[in-house]
């Protein structure tokens, strides 16, 4: 009542605490899930962040495969370049080689054709000198047939004697 007399209808008092109680019970019950909900968050956060480190170690790890493998593959190109250019040393040196000896070879060619043009030119200068000698004797021998027409046995020496200079 407003006028501050006194409750005429009790059973309304009564429903509203039993009203009271059921939505005491309904908060505690409400209270209760959510705070089952709020442990349920708190799990499911500590399995997303779990799961979030797990993600994390494994792209380490995955970057760390990447770069082993990648090092391995930059080590097994060094070596093939390492070999490729130890091969190309030995290509190199062995090319010099013979070129050195193509060189060797070439000076001594020419030392043996220059020694070569010198013997053939002493031996045209021998011939020459002997073929004059010969022509020399084919004169004397022509002059002394003239001077002594016997002497066939004469002449026949000196040409023996002129073969025998030029062998």
């Amino acid at each position: 009542s407003m006028t501050g007399g006194s409750f005429r209808n009790n059973s309304n008092l009564l429903g509203r605490r039993r009203e009271i109680e059921e939505l005491e019970g309904h908060i505690r019950q409400l209270k209760k899930e959510l705070d089952d909900m709020q442990q349920q968050i708190t799990r499911k956060r500590d399995e997303r962040n779990e799961l979030r480190r797990k993600k994390t170690e494994l792209t380490e790890q995955m970057q760390k495969l990447y770069l082993e493998m990648n090092m391995q593959s930059a080590v097994e190109k060094t070596e093939e370049i390492q070999s490729g250019y130890a091969s190309l040393q030995r290509e190199g040196a062995e090319i010099e080689s013979q070129i050195a000896e193509i060189t060797e070879s070439r000076k001594t060619i020419e030392g043996e054709m220059e020694l070569s043009r010198r013997q053939e030119g002493e031996q045209e200068e021998a011939a020459g000198r002997a073929q004059a000698e010969l022509e020399q004797l084919h004169l004397q021998d022509e002059q002394m047939q003239k001077e002594w027409p016997g002497n066939d046995l004469m002449a026949m020496g000196s040409i023996y004697n002129v073969n025998v200079v030029l062998t």
